[in-house]
């Protein structure tokens, strides 16, 4: 059975900055990446890919209900390198970040979706080798240093799994809360954030 994960990336406005985000640029897009289909003996084509931004969910069984229609910013089909995903959604998250704009990529997906080979590894023989995330670090860093201003970055890596939120910087596996603190808006109180300068 092929399954689905999807890509939303969201792109919000600092709170503290004086000017607007571009207006055509959407501020909420979403992208759909289908998973190989296994090969297995009972496998099931779940998703029917129609075009470049829709997609067909096939019931699993056959039943009077009716086939649903999906609509994206891009859907990736099982062939589709990380490098690919990368250049189709990150482009735009990393520009509007060094214009001082807050971008935020959220990945989700039910488990085994694919969101660990998105996010971090792919297969060398699938086109990949690195994920969305050391993709976007080095083109960070390579903007940044045509930029040549002065720019701090810091990194915090965190979980949401059963509505429990985990720090995947810290050897605690205790769960993390939310808190909303004045000045700061809607924080995670003890989150780990690493000051990094290089990939």
């Amino acid at each position: 059975m092929n399954e689905l994960l999807t890509l939303l990336s969201i792109q919000m406005h600092a709170q503290l900055l004086l000017h607007s985000p571009p207006a055509d640029e959407q501020l909420l897009k979403t992208y759909l990446r289908v998973k190989p289909l296994l090969h297995t003996p009972h496998a099931a084509e779940a998703v029917r890919i129609l075009g470049a931004r829709e997609v067909e969910i096939v019931p699993p069984f056959p039943s009077s209900e009716t086939e649903r229609l999906f609509r994206y910013e891009q859907v990736f089909g099982p062939t589709a390198s990380n490098i690919e995903v990368f250049e189709q959604t990150m482009t735009a998250p990393i520009a509007n970040a060094l214009q001082g704009y807050n971008s935020t990529v959220f990945i989700y997906g039910m488990t085994g979706a694919g969101k660990t080979y998105t996010m971090f590894n792919a297969p060398s023989k699938l086109g990949g080798g690195t994920g969305l995330v050391g993709l976007t670090l080095r083109r960070l860093f390579e903007q940044l240093v045509v930029a040549q201003g002065k720019f701090q970055v810091a990194l915090s890596f965190y979980e949401i799994y059963n509505e429990n939120i985990r720090d995947l910087l810290s050897d605690s596996a205790l769960p993390l809360a939310i808190l909303e603190v004045p000045g700061r808006g809607v924080v995670i109180s003890d989150l780990r954030e690493l000051a990094v300068e290089s990939v």
